[in-house]
């Protein structure tokens, strides 16, 4: 039986992609709720506090060295990163991946980001034929997913970090 928080965040990650596509951005109300419950599910499925500050001090250090090379990489090649932001990924895409940050076990942060990037520049190429996708919706319509998935006995999400630690 599905808890009624991971049918919450399901229903709210199928809500962030629904506005997503459609609008090109979310609803700033959805980012904290969806933050809480992520975390209110991993926190519920056995995930401890010092775990999960351990979390996101990892994870916010990868996002943070990321952007870090991400402006070195662009400088280097002449490219002002605020015309990145403009063209292809928004606010919202940014908010996200701390929003993930904050509420995702690192033994999962790293390869659903991995995951749900490559899922998003296939879609992209593929379905949308743009050179910009939803990618908040996305990822949050996969984060649901993967919730409900845990919650339906079929992938135990917790038992992955015995593959990371």
């Amino acid at each position: 039986m599905m808890s009624l928080c991971a049918i919450g965040t399901l229903l709210l990650g199928g809500l962030m992609f629904n506005q997503d596509l459609k609008y090109r951005g979310i609803s700033w109300v959805f980012f904290p709720l969806f933050l809480c419950g992520i975390t209110a599910f991993f926190i519920h499925a056995g995930l401890g506090k010092a775990e999960w500050g351990f979390s996101v001090l990892i994870n916010l250090s990868f996002l943070a060295l990321n952007g870090l090379f991400s402006i070195l990489w662009f400088a280097l090649k002449g490219i002002n990163p605020k015309a990145i932001l403009k063209e292809y990924i928004g606010i919202g895409d940014l908010l996200f991946f701390v929003i993930l940050g904050l509420g995702v076990p690192f033994f999962l942060f790293i390869p659903f980001q991995l995951i749900s990037l490559f899922l998003a520049t296939g879609l992209g190429l593929s379905v949308f034929k743009k050179t910009s996708v939803p990618l908040a919706g996305l990822q949050a319509l996969l984060a649901g997913i993967c919730i409900g998935v845990h919650q339906l006995g079929i992938i135990d999400l917790m038992n992955l970090r015995a593959f990371v630690l």
